[in-house]
Order: C-alpha cells, then structure tokens, then sequence
C-alpha cells in the first residue's frame, strides 16, 4: 500500500491524494482545486500522470472547491470510478461546480488559455456519484470497506477510514471548528494506523464565540452610526449561513437596528437552501428551529441577490448597509465590484472572516497592503480592515489536537497536509512532544509506502 500526493502539500489548497492498495486497485481522496497565485493556478492543468482504468474510486471528504474542484478535469483525463459521498455533498459539488462553470472555468482565464474542462465533464462526472450515511459500513468490491465521520466542517462533511487487508488509514478531510451551531460535533474516524491529517490552523487558537459576536456586533453599530457599508467576503458553504444566523439573532435580540442586509452570492444562496432539505445533518437546535417553522437564516431587511442586475441595484441603496458577497478570500466573484467601492471609504469597514490563502487579494488586504490591484487598477486601501478568526470553519490547533488523542490506539504514523510552513512545523512538534508519533510532512509529488 502506498499514498502519492497531489495536492495540499505544503499548501492549503488543492487537496487530492491517491492511495494504491495494490498494483491493480487505486482510489482517490478528493479532487480539489488549486487556489492562489498564479504557479497554483497553473498546477490545475497538469495531466495526472495515472493509469485511470485502476482508479476504481474516489472518495470525496466534502464540497469546498479545493476539494471537489478537479474531479470534473479528472474525469476529461479519463476517471471513470465511482465517486464516493454524502448526500448534501453530493447536491452542494454540483452546485459548485456548475457556479465554477459558468465564472471562469468555460472561458479560461489569463493565466489557463483554454478551458480545463466543459459542461459535459461535469455533466458526466454527476452521474458517478454514489452516497452513504455517516458511519455506515460501505462495502466495496476488491475487499476494501470503509465509513464517513462527521467532520463537522461544513453541511455533509466528513473524514473517511479505508481499510484493506488488515490495515486501516484515516483521511480528515477538513475538520470543524466545533462545537458550532449549525452543525454536530466531530467524530473521529478510529481506528487507524496511519492518519492523513489537515493542520490549517495548527499554530494557532480562534477567539471565543462570544468574542466574535462582539466584534460582529460592534461593526454593524459602527456602519450604522458612520452611515456607510460593513462589507463581509464570505465563502458561501457554511460561513455565509453562520453569518446569516448570528446576525438573525443580533436582530431578533434587538441589539442592533434592522439595516439593509444583501447575501450577494448565488452559490450562498442556493447552498443556505439545503440547510431546510437535510435537517438530518444539523445540530439539534438548528434543526428545531426549521421544525417549528423558524428560518434561522431569515430576517427582516435581508435581501438575496442572485441575479447580477439586482447585486449591482445594491450600490443604489443609500445609507448603512451589510453586505455578504463572495469570494472568500476577495480573488473573484461579486465581492469585487463591493471592494472597489468600499476600500477607498475611511468609514466602511472590511470584515474578513475566512482563511487568506497566500497569494490572494483578501491575503493582501489582511496583511495590511496600503493599496491593491484589482482588474488592474490601484485602489487605496482607506477602510478599517477587522478580522474574526472564529468564524473559521477549521479547528484550531487544540481541536486538532484533541481530534488525533481521541484515536484509540493511537496512530502508527500521520502524515500532515493542509498547511502552510508555520503551521504544518509547530503541529508536527507538538504531535511528536505530546503523542510521540512520528511525523511525515510531505511534499507535493511525494509517494510514501505505507
């Protein structure tokens, strides 16, 4: 048995990683997009250097796109397994891939000339797909059996253990920042010999819930007094519906006035409709409060804007407002339009909420770049930059930890992804202080026999 990696090495993007059982039997662990600079751009359009008539499977841990996003380019080099899943994951990759279809992916861009891949890609990657429950034994063919676990990241999520001959091997996938309340706590996928682990936030803690409401809560009664715009890049699975309820509460509280509120993303909005469809996957409260006919994700004033002329009709509202608009991390999508407005503005107030990849605008912007580039004009950056790192929805460094004690027995060996330099080396020195586990931290192209 052994692993190769193709993505999220050394990085916090692009997940992807192929686990050989034997000659003949390969299977996939997510298939996510590479996001950033421009050298990860262009890793997108590398042909996978496999024999794809042994990939039997893929295994998809969840629906963010640096997870789910190159299954379509897999499927034009020829993958034709099945694609293993939960079933919100199954509705919100669609989602995904169809919104990543119709912004760039069908015109290419300046850095990839030609498209990577095209309607009947996806169309035809749709049809492998194949959903199980959370900690229901999948049976599959050459042996192999395997099981989700709630990762509780976002709506479907899950880590995954794959075992074969004997010998089991845990993929986190992303892990949640629980416990949070749209969704239930994380589970661990034990037991496990050797365990692939994420370490986005590994040298780091988030602030307290209670901490971000404040910060959440300030900024609106601050927009409101000044009269301009509180504007929050959000990625539209799970932080745009986080946002949606605690804002929800703030109003309903009374503890802030009713402003105009616009959730300007068309992936949020039709991603916060399945929240109601699988109440199953909700925490117990969430799930509750669409049982006795409460949206937690309605309020008065708040706006949905799926189509463009009413995203622009925005810019028209006077007085304070709040704007969510996508992407997260400010590298495209309708956030841009808000931003070129907004920077300029002393009394607006930019709240970033979400993980910068390096590279990104929003990673500028958060590290306090006194002007940006965007559509290749120069804006300054006059606005008041605020971030929450609590509304992350990745675990922190004690999450983590807690999350790989709780494998019993503990594993043999775990291999660190999802990381950038800082945090992959403080976690792996703490799992080796504290677990004495030895730690691999690949590189991208590495194959490792297990």
């Amino acid at each position: 048995m052994n692993i190769k990696f193709y993505g999220a090495a050394r990085e916090v993007t692009g997940s992807s990683y192929l686990l050989s059982l034997d000659d003949d039997i390969k299977v996939f662990i997510d298939a996510g997009y590479f996001q950033g600079p421009e050298e990860n751009l262009l890793k997108n359009d590398h042909k996978i250097n496999v024999d794809w008539s042994k990939v039997k499977y893929l295994f998809l841990t969840h629906a963010h796109y640096d997870h789910c996003g190159r299954i379509p380019i897999y499927y034009k080099q020829g993958f034709r397994g099945k694609i293993i899943s939960t079933e919100p994951t199954r509705e919100i990759t669609k989602i995904v891939w169809y919104d990543s279809l119709r912004i760039n992916s069908h015109k290419g861009t300046p850095i990839v000339s030609k498209p990577l891949f095209n309607g009947d890609d996806v169309a035809g990657a749709e049809q492998l797909f194949e959903v199980y429950d959370y900690e229901q034994k999948i049976k599959l063919d050459h042996g192999i059996t395997a099981m989700f676990f709630d990762a509780g990241h976002i709506l479907g999520s899950a880590s995954v253990q794959i075992i074969f001959q004997g010998q089991a091997i845990a993929f986190s996938g992303d892990l949640g920042n629980t416990p949070t309340a749209l969704l239930n706590n994380t589970e661990v996928p034990s037991p496990a010999q050797y365990v692939i682990m994420e370490s986005t936030y590994g040298d780091r803690l988030h602030d307290d819930y209670n901490h971000r409401r404040e910060i959440l809560k300030e900024s609106i009664l601050q927009v409101q007094k000044t009269g301009s715009t509180l504007l929050i890049p959000s990625f539209a699975i799970e932080r745009s519906q986080e946002l949606l309820f605690d804002l929800n509460n703030l109003v309903e509280s009374k503890e802030v006035a009713k402003l105009p509120v616009f959730l300007d993303s068309p992936m949020a909005i039709d991603v916060t409709a399945l929240f109601n469809k699988y109440r199953q996957f909700l925490s117990p409260e969430i799930a509750r409060h669409f049982s006795s006919g409460d949206d937690p994700f309605n309020f008065p004033n708040l706006t949905f804007t799926p189509s463009v002329d009413e995203s622009k009709s925005i810019n028209e509202v006077s007085g304070p407002k709040i704007i969510i608009a996508g992407s997260g991390m400010m590298h495209g999508g309708r956030v841009v339009h808000h931003l070129k407005r907004v920077l300029p503005n002393e009394n607006s107030i930019i709240l970033i909420v979400g993980y910068q990849v390096e590279g990104t605008l929003g990673r500028q912007i958060q590290d306090g770049a006194p002007a940006v580039s965007i559509e290749d004009e120069i804006f300054e950056v006059r606005s008041q930059i605020k971030r929450i790192e609590s509304y992350s929805a990745h675990a922190d460094q004690n999450q983590l930890m807690m999350w790989l004690k709780s494998f019993n027995p503990l594993p043999s060996k775990v291999f660190l992804t999802h990381g950038e330099s800082t945090s992959l080396e403080v976690l792996s020195a703490l799992i080796t202080r504290d677990c004495r586990i030895p730690v691999t931290i690949p590189k991208l192209g590495d194959q490792i026999t297990l």
